[in-house]
């Protein structure tokens, strides 16, 4: 932004300098608006059954997960290791019908 005194005594600003200024600043907010709103699209964890870093005695037969919203499975994996570091899954990851978070 560049102002220059005028014989007044008083500042002039260009009214084109004004303006791309002016859109400069609302394109910034609106871009930084869409990267917040993009940011909270993403499903997180909201619990598990058994419970996430738990230890049962005997293995379940069967994990089950929701999340804060619904997910996509084409996009998605679970992953279940053993005690000794094992991936012991059967990679039959599908969703409940009713509930897709």
């Amino acid at each position: 932004m560049i102002c220059s005194l005028i014989p007044s005594g008083g500042l002039y600003l260009d009214e084109n300098k004004l303006m791309n200024w002016l859109k400069n600043i609302c394109l910034m907010l609106l871009f930084s608006g869409a990267a917040l709103a993009q940011a909270s699209a993403h499903a997180f964890l909201d619990h598990a059954e058994p419970a996430v870093g738990g230890r049962v005695k005997q293995m379940p037969h069967q994990v089950r997960i929701w999340f804060t919203e619904p997910i996509e499975l084409a996009r998605s994996s679970i992953k279940v290791f053993n005690a000794t570091g094992k991936r012991i899954d059967r990679k039959d990851l599908h969703a409940d019908a009713k509930n897709k978070a």
